[in-house]
């Protein structure tokens, strides 16, 4: 904590995709109820009236500035002293108090006082009702604040509050928070978001977790979600939003799109929100902004691959024409997601009879999308890019038969993560592409094949080296679905790939 660089937010939550059902363990059930019984020193009953010495802020912030030094002794006797702070029975009134109150202090002492408090607060047994009040008042003034990164710190600090004392106890905290969001300060609406969009995320996991369970027990938070907050959200979820109220908005619905929670039976105060998030997302679909337009993408995914019940032809049809436009936008980011569509539709006769007449079109767009980008070279080691690596010796990973594996599926044969290599470790728009094309050649077979062939032989014969070996790629991809169909061309492409097999790139023989 001590050791954040200055002037930076804190460590960016990761957007992870949610993989596979609800369910799993339950811990932090009070983030959704109520509370226990504080563990905290009895004087914690007059937090409200709490004033700190002087002195000792004083040297707090001494010690915040100092932990800035590059001298390893310094640094250990900022810890010693800090040890000896955390003693304190109101240690985290006066982190608080330096973190929200002093304004003259720097941005980074006062985020360091913030990120400290919020791991204080995180490994706490309980905390008092009162002493949660004094944070929660300070903190939400906080959100308020001229700097982003301390709106952003602030955030986090209310979100582990709500994660520990429950929803019912901050209920006037998290009113006051969707109450800003009709601020005239564009500062002040982006920072109550973020706080929002910290709750809400963690919110929606602890639900999943409810799924077995009573829903009496989540109540408290999803009456709030849906008599409160939602309701406030979608009005920003609009084009006459300013930009920054659009992308918190769009990110906020999707925290419960994305997880199930509006189009599932076990929630069913949400599920009037579904029909109504649908319609969000075609007028955002027309948007400008790039970071509105993927987590748009990442909606229209989840709608179609969960077969949300509002889905019907004609919507369909209109989605995945737009989803087709997106899988070519110029945006990387946008293509991904867009991409991410293709491969749930083999799942549905539906789906595949309106992909069908759309194949001439789409087939070369993934083909093109199959070309080595930033984004794969990114996840390589320089030995597989380089033009002359004969005397580095291969790795399994680069000459093992390459299959297309499902986003999230890294793990290999033997139970381990997958290291990269060629292929690379993360999930790109290379990948999503080919595993689209694979799964589309295993539902069409030789209908597609006359639409991909004459393409993939283009390719091949391309002067690049990175669009040739997309087009081995894509030769990979439909070999299992059309390997009928392909058996008359087997010499011709044996031929190909053994003259590429003697090519200069490294990654154009190893593909071949």
């Amino acid at each position: 904590i001590l050791a954040q660089g200055q002037g930076h937010s804190p460590s960016p939550r990761a957007g992870r995709r949610p993989s596979g059902g609800p369910g799993g363990p339950r811990p932090g059930t009070r983030a959704l109820s109520g509370r226990g019984a504080g563990d905290w020193p009895a004087q914690s009953a007059a937090a409200m009236d709490w004033q700190g010495d002087e002195a000792r802020l004083g040297q707090l912030c001494q010690l915040f500035t100092l932990a800035s030094s590059p001298d390893n002794n310094v640094q250990q006797q900022v810890m010693q002293t800090l040890n000896q702070f955390s003693s304190m029975p109101d240690f985290n009134m006066y982190l608080v108090t330096v973190f929200a109150k002093m304004q003259g202090q720097s941005e980074v002492v006062r985020q360091r006082a913030g990120l400290l408090l919020k791991t204080n607060l995180g490994r706490a047994g309980t905390i008092p009702q009162q002493v949660a009040d004094y944070i929660q008042a300070n903190t939400l003034a906080a959100v308020r604040d001229p700097s982003k990164v301390i709106r952003h710190t602030a955030g986090t600090v209310i979100t582990t509050i709500v994660n520990k004392v429950g929803v019912a106890s901050c209920c006037q905290t998290l009113d006051k928070l969707a109450e800003c969001l009709g601020d005239t300060s564009a500062e002040v609406v982006e920072g109550s978001f973020n706080a929002l969009n910290k709750i809400c995320e963690d919110g929606v996991t602890i639900l999943k977790q409810f799924w077995e369970s009573p829903p009496e027990q989540a109540l408290p938070f999803v009456s709030w979600c849906t008599e409160r907050l939602l309701p406030r959200v979608f009005e920003y979820a609009s084009p006459n939003a300013p930009v920054h109220a659009r992308q918190n908005a769009i990110e906020c619905l999707n925290h419960f799109a994305l997880n199930y929670i509006f189009n599932d039976p076990k929630y069913p105060q949400f599920q009037p929100y579904a029909q109504r998030y649908v319609e969000v997302l075609g007028v955002l679909a027309q948007d400008t902004d790039v970071a509105v337009l993927r987590d748009v993408c990442k909606g229209f995914v989840c709608v179609i691959e969960n077969n949300w019940e509002c889905k019907n032809p004609q919507m369909c049809e209109v989605v995945l024409q737009y989803m087709l436009k997106a899988s070519r936008h110029p945006e990387y980011v946008v293509r991904l997601e867009a991409l991410e569509v293709w491969t749930p539709c083999t799942n549905s006769p539906l789906m595949l009879q309106l992909v069908r007449p759309m194949l001439p079109e789409l087939v070369p767009v993934l083909l093109a999308n199959m070309v080595y980008s930033n984004a794969d070279y990114m996840g390589m080691e320089q030995s597989q890019i380089d033009d002359d690596n004969a005397g580095v010796p291969d790795q399994i990973e680069d000459i093992k038969p390459r299959f297309h594996k499902e986003q999230g599926d890294e793990d290999d044969e033997d139970g381990g993560q997958s290291s990269g290599g060629a292929w690379g470790a993360e999930w790109t728009a290379r990948k999503a592409a080919a595993s689209s094309l694979d799964n589309l050649a295993n539902a069409f077979r030789s209908e597609i094949l006359q639409v991909v062939l004459p393409l993939i032989q283009q390719k091949l014969e391309d002067q690049s080296w990175e669009v040739q070996e997309s087009g081995v790629l894509a030769l990979g991809a439909i070999a299992f679905g059309c390997m009928d169909s392909l058996v008359q061309f087997l010499p011709r492409v044996m031929e190909l790939l053994l003259k590429l097999c003697e090519a200069p790139k490294p990654l154009l023989r190893s593909i071949s």
